[in-house]
């Protein structure tokens, strides 16, 4: 068998393993959930209880995704040469690609309400919002970021990042952006899976991406919670802004946010922006110098992206995270 038919036996392999654990995790985590009901109807109505029988199966069932994945040999060879103010410096680059990401959502939003007459609406951040403080800190910055680092950076990286970084980074980040499973995450996690794969790949540490991706869930998810009451109302005030023509209007509005408690909250949209627009000159500069490690295992000629994607592992997971997103998006509508 010569290199190209291994790498691309791998790699199905691999497509398969995320393809069972998805399977496997959302049969536990539906059976979790009939169960409760059946003990007390009362249960399924905790916004709590949800988002913990839907996201904690996906850490049990990582077990069976590692053993299925010890038969793929491990490829990466790290350099362990990125200095940590660079990992500091690639945090604003993801706040950047969270924009970017956003924007496309949007878009994508926009598209599909402009054929189908159908608006989606993004069930996840809702119900992140009506969790507790406590709640949503161990799920969302604790406990979340650790072990997807650990299916989408290590256990996947390990193994495909030999094959190149540019490679590599698409596919963590394709699988990373497709397990949310929702129209209104998949460009923004598929964009920041990449910002740390290139972390992983270069340093080959688990600790340095799991750091980024807490920083990053506290301040796209954690804070926003302590203005969840003040969302939407702050989202008319903006909106009026740009539609008042009128001075007095203006006036009104200027006096309305300053004095209706949205301080908090415009200081934290205009350091995000901040952040973000450092991130965007940071994410230039990177491009402009362009370094990324070498492969270890050099098919050449295109044959390493074929031998990624072009194999029934690899197709059939994007093939079923495509129908559940879509059914969730539709479904949960309904």
């Amino acid at each position: 068998m010569n290199d190209f038919d291994t790498a691309k036996k791998n790699f199905s392999r691999i497509g398969w393993s995320y393809f069972v654990f998805v399977i496997s995790f959302y049969a536990l985590a539906y059976g979790i959930s009939i169960l409760l009901y059946k003990i007390d109807p009362a249960i399924s109505e905790n916004e709590t209880v949800n988002m913990i029988t839907g996201t904690f199966p996906i850490y049990f069932c990582v077990i069976f995704l590692y053993l299925m994945l010890r038969k793929v040999p491990k490829t990466l060879v790290p350099e362990k040469n990125l200095p940590f103010y660079k990992v500091i410096l690639s945090i604003f680059v993801c706040q950047f690609m969270a924009y970017a990401g956003n924007l496309m959502s949007v878009v994508m939003q926009q598209v599909i309400a402009s054929l189908t007459g159908f608006e989606p609406e993004n069930y996840t951040i809702d119900m992140l919002m009506d969790l507790p403080p406590a709640a949503l800190f161990i799920i969302a910055v604790l406990i979340g970021p650790f072990f997807e680092e650990l299916i989408f950076r290590k256990l996947l990286l390990d193994r495909i990042g030999g094959y190149g970084t540019v490679l590599s980074m698409a596919i963590s980040g394709l699988f990373f952006g497709l397990f949310h499973f929702n129209l209104f995450q998949f460009f923004y996690a598929a964009f920041i899976g990449m910002i740390f794969s290139y972390v992983y790949i270069r340093t080959g540490k688990l600790s340095y991406t799991y750091f980024m991706h807490m920083v990053f869930n506290t301040i796209g998810g954690f804070l926003p919670s302590f203005f969840a009451d003040k969302l939407d109302s702050f989202t008319d005030l903006t909106a009026g802004f740009a539609e008042a023509s009128d001075p007095a209007a203006l006036e009104a509005l200027g006096e309305e946010l300053l004095s209706g408690g949205y301080l908090p909250l415009i200081i934290y949209y205009i350091s995000v922006l901040t952040v973000a627009f450092i991130g965007l000159i940071i994410f230039v500069i990177f491009l402009i110098k362009r370094y990324f490690p070498k492969a270890t295992i050099e098919l050449g000629g295109g044959k390493a992206v074929k031998a990624a994607l072009l194999n029934p592992g690899v197709i059939a997971y994007i093939i079923l995270s495509i129908i559940i997103t879509i059914l969730n998006t539709f479904l949960t509508a309904a």
